[in-house]
């Protein structure tokens, strides 16, 4: 519960803005840990004002995420476009693969 005025503060990782088939949801549901979906900054901003948050300023990071090798994710990979793929820097060493996210940090203030 937020007063008016009252801050809410939003740090999440997001799709590439190239990412038109949700290649990062599908990766990242591969691994059964409650992943649904990412959402882009236009969807936080309708979810939020709609439940009388007003939407301030934002900035972006990145956070990289190891998982560990399985084929399921090579199998992703290979039949997803490569462009979408590049852009999230998905590397592969050893027995792990690491894909590097946008993160979107967001201010929102209660009406």
């Amino acid at each position: 519960m937020l007063k008016p005025g009252g801050r809410l503060i939003i740090s999440d990782p997001t799709l590439n803005e190239d990412d038109n088939t949700s290649f990062v949801d599908e990766y990242m549901k591969i691994k059964p840990d409650g992943h649904i979906k990412f959402y882009r900054l236009s969807e936080y901003r309708e979810m939020l004002s709609g439940i009388g948050f007003e939407f301030i300023s934002n900035a972006e990071t990145s956070i990289t995420f190891p998982r560990k090798y399985s084929d399921k994710y090579i199998k992703l990979i290979n039949k997803s476009d490569q462009s979408i793929v590049s852009g999230y820097n998905v590397r592969i060493a050893d027995d792990e693969i690491r894909i590097t996210e946008r993160v979107l940090n967001m201010l929102f203030i209660k009406r």
